[in-house]
């Protein structure tokens, strides 16, 4: 892959800069569409899945922390600052010539985000990022423009679907998405298809422990088939979209990863129970689903000498 593959169909409206599905649905949610909007990402997202919408730009994830990490600290500060991205200018300019008078929407803490920090910006939420009270070092409190997740002035609005409390520094930022809007996020699923009505008693959502270093995939394999094997009727799977393994052995349904799970949950009508080791989905699951009973494992920080722990033991669950 080149520095950034792009595709441009329409005049561009909005910029969104994420690398989270969730959070493209949550635009749909908010009433805003992709065919004017420039979709900025990276191969951190499924390239056939993001071809799909029409207009995107695609840096390679790799490529881009492995130049920035060669970057010396000055470069990378002024980098990071959106003062000059050395061989990474044509993107810049890329979006100067197509979207320089845009709405940018997002997330401000990703590498990404670099790209727009001299750019005011409306934040959408990703996991709990948003709803954790933040410490800052000296150089961001001498400089609030180099503060994340919303801290920073250039961030006016944050919106969030409410799944924990908001510190009070930018409670007075924050703007409600309704997740059971019937409504809205439509045009989301102009490109993306969703299953209807699927029927099982229990969804099981894995995370990328295997592709995140936390496991060998045979011990991935091994916890998820331990978590399998204490469920009794019909199991789906929801694989984490950067989940890279086969559950095709399982017997069990898989969805498509890529599919958002709160419109998996959604379009699953006889759904009682779903399993979760530990993600903040949770939280907008029982948003949208008070009847269906989450049961997880933990909700503290994962770490690989748990998951391993829970590979052949007997797995005590806990009702959200």
């Amino acid at each position: 892959m080149s520095l950034f593959k792009s595709k441009l169909t329409h005049k561009i409206n909005n910029i969104l800069c994420v690398e989270s599905l969730y959070s493209m649905f949550l635009f749909s949610k908010m009433g805003y569409k992709f065919e004017n909007t420039l979709l900025f990402t990276t191969t951190r997202l499924d390239y056939e899945l993001i071809n799909q919408f029409p207009n995107y730009l695609i840096i390679d994830d790799s490529e881009l922390k492995s130049y920035f990490n060669s970057l010396g600290n000055i470069s990378k500060f002024i980098f990071k600052s959106g003062l000059d991205f050395k061989k990474y200018n044509v993107v810049n300019n890329f979006i100067t010539e197509n979207a320089s008078g845009c709405d940018v929407f997002g997330h401000d803490h990703l590498l990404i985000s670099s790209f727009f920090f001299l750019r005011k910006k409306k934040l959408i939420e990703d996991g709990h990022g948003n709803y954790i009270k933040r410490k800052f070092g000296l150089l961001q409190k001498l400089c609030p423009f180099y503060k994340t997740h919303g801290y920073s002035p250039m961030v006016g609005e944050i919106y969030l679907t409410g799944i924990l409390s908001v510190p009070n520094e930018i409670l007075k930022k924050i703007k409600n998405i309704n997740v059971n809007s019937l409504n809205d996020g439509k045009d989301f699923e102009k490109y993306i298809k969703i299953p209807k009505n699927i029927n099982a008693d229990s969804l099981v959502i894995t995370q990328p422990f295997f592709n995140d270093g936390y496991l060998s995939e045979t011990e991935h394999i091994s916890l998820f088939k331990n978590v399998i094997k204490r469920i009794e009727g019909t199991i789906i799977i929801k694989a984490h979209p950067r989940d890279k393994v086969d559950y095709g052995d399982f017997n069990c349904h898989v969805v498509n990863k890529n599919i958002p799970i709160e419109l998996v949950v959604s379009n699953s009508p006889q759904l009682k129970f779903i399993y979760i080791i530990n993600s903040t989905s949770m939280y907008t699951i029982k948003l949208l689903s008070s009847n269906v009973i989450i049961n997880y494992l933990t909700k503290d920080v994962i770490s690989e000498k748990f998951l391993k722990d829970c590979i052949n033991s007997e797995l005590v669950f806990k009702e959200l």
